[in-house]
């Protein structure tokens, strides 16, 4: 789960490739199936079904902002996403 602190909105990171080691623990299957479950969690409690960040102009306009003093923004694979 992507997080921010007071200021975080809720929204899942979709990718075992983002944040923390958990990696190092357990296959990647065993994550990817992890997310789908909590993913499928969030949607039945009424969580859109959208999966943002996926648009490959806009993830190209982040990273090259991100050469002018931003952090750059490395896309993430597909996500696990859904049921």
């Amino acid at each position: 789960m992507g997080r921010g602190g007071a200021f975080s909105d809720g929204k899942l990171t979709l990718s075992p490739d983002v944040g923390g080691q958990l990696g190092e623990f357990l296959p990647v299957q065993v994550l990817e199936d992890l997310i789908r479950q909590v993913d499928g969690i969030y949607i039945d409690f009424g969580a859109p079904d959208k999966v943002y960040g996926t648009d490959e102009d806009d993830i190209a306009d982040i990273q090259r902002k991100g050469h002018h003093g931003r952090p750059a923004a490395d896309p993430i694979p597909d996500p696990p996403h859904g049921h």
